[in-house]
């Protein structure tokens, strides 16, 4: 939390001293939640020609039970174990945001990458893995592209209602505030 704090404050101080008083560039911040459940931070400068950078993060665990991922025993017990079902998890993602800004319209792009973990969740009737026999396990890990577009339309003074949706996190919605 305190790498995200350093970030949002160093990009802000690199913003404000890149832009005098009289200069009309602006920044701004939004934040969104995403289908796929992951919350998303973007950063934005620019007045008509918009540039800058997002990331996300996924909300919560999906391994139910407790974590046998690096136990080699399970093995010696299939036949008893049953699987419940395979989850994929959104763990994070960082894109690049370009865009363009008309009267009350911005109009976003974004391309990127995320990663994401595969997790099998068991169970087992025996119970001889914890008290409630719910276990899981670290399928495999990898990630992908992120390709996606976003629109927001100034609802109040310099704050955006903003939606879109792209390849890793699906659809969006979010507000942004414009410095």
């Amino acid at each position: 939390m305190k790498k995200i704090a350093l970030l949002i404050g160093g990009f802000l101080m690199f913003v404000s001293s890149t832009s005098s008083a009289q200069d009309s560039k602006k920044y701004g911040i939004g934040l969104n939640y995403n289908t796929e459940n992951t919350l998303g931070i973007d950063f934005i400068y620019g007045n008509k020609y918009i540039f800058g950078g997002g990331v996300t993060f996924g909300l919560k665990s999906y391994g139910v039970g407790e974590d046998y991922t690096n136990s080699a025993f399970t093995s010696s017990f299939s036949d008893q174990l049953l699987v419940s079902k395979d989850v994929d998890k959104k763990t994070l993602s960082v894109y690049g945001i370009g865009g363009y800004k008309f009267k009350k319209i911005k109009l976003i792009g974004k391309l990127g990458y995320g990663s994401q973990s595969t997790y099998y969740n068991y169970y087992d009737p025996s119970r001889i893995f914890g008290n409630n026999g719910y276990y899981f396990k670290l399928f495999e890990t990898g990630g992908s592209v992120l390709v996606g577009a976003n629109i927001g339309v100034e609802i109040i003074k310099n704050i955006y209602i903003d939606g879109g949706y792209d390849t890793f996190n699906g659809g969006s919605f979010g507000l942004t505030y414009v410095f």
